[in-house]
């Protein structure tokens, strides 16, 4: 069996919206939603690798006799120019590149579930898989600057059922086996495979607007009301 790991990075400082991994969404900080839903999954572990000492603090306390850990980033992978690849690279080298597949879960992705993250899992347990991606299927009709379509004809405009839509990624879970992140210092490379995840989780909390929007939606799904 291979060894998988869950790798959440949180950075202290966020322009758009101040302290948000922090900032209670729907009755809990931000970052909980996928760290509970990681938790839960078949990850082996799960490492919260952060710059903010009070998520630092929280994390090692709390969640002390689980599988999780809280890991020190440095100020240069947490800095606005830093890439989330120069994270995973400072934290693979920090374990020692001690897994067989590392799965980046996005904070900002709070409508990720244990049931995506397990079926990523399980992708990613085929030998002929190098990485994967989570995407949504969209039907939205899609144009180009230039005035063009992109993806449908204008003179035979076809139905929502009968339009196969297309696949967009929505940030939430990228997986890769070690020697590709070794390879190309990247979260995807190699034979990559896709995860179709629900329509509403393209949404991602990039501002106030998506805060809320996102909200509602978990205070729909904890009240049980079928989306």
């Amino acid at each position: 069996m291979k060894k998988s790991v869950g790798f959440i990075p949180l950075r202290k400082g966020s322009k758009g919206i101040p302290g948000k991994n922090k900032k209670d969404l729907a009755g809990k900080p931000l970052y909980q939603w996928v760290l509970d839903e990681a938790i839960q999954s078949n990850l082996d572990e799960v490492f919260v690798f952060t710059d903010d000492e009070g998520i630092f603090n929280d994390v090692s306390q709390n969640y002390a006799s689980t599988k999780v850990k809280a890991l020190p980033r440095s100020q240069k992978s947490a800095s606005d120019t830093a890439s989330t690849e120069f994270a995973m690279i400072e934290f693979a080298k920090q374990i020692e590149y001690d897994f067989d597949i590392i799965c980046l879960l996005q904070a900002t992705s709070p409508l990720t579930t244990t049931k995506d993250i397990n079926a990523a899992l399980v992708k990613m347990e085929n030998v002929e898989i190098d990485s994967l991606v989570s995407v949504v299927r969209t039907h939205r009709f899609i144009w180009n600057e230039d005035g063009t379509p992109q993806n449908y004809d204008i003179y035979n405009r076809p139905r929502r059922q009968d339009f196969n839509g297309l696949l967009i990624e929505n940030g939430a879970i990228y997986c890769t086996t070690q020697s590709t992140l070794k390879s190309f210092s990247n979260r995807l490379g190699g034979n990559i495979e896709l995860l179709e995840m629900k329509e509403e989780s393209l949404m991602e909390i990039d501002s106030i607007t998506d805060w809320k929007i996102i909200e509602q939606l978990l205070l729909i799904k904890n009240s049980n009301v079928k989306l």
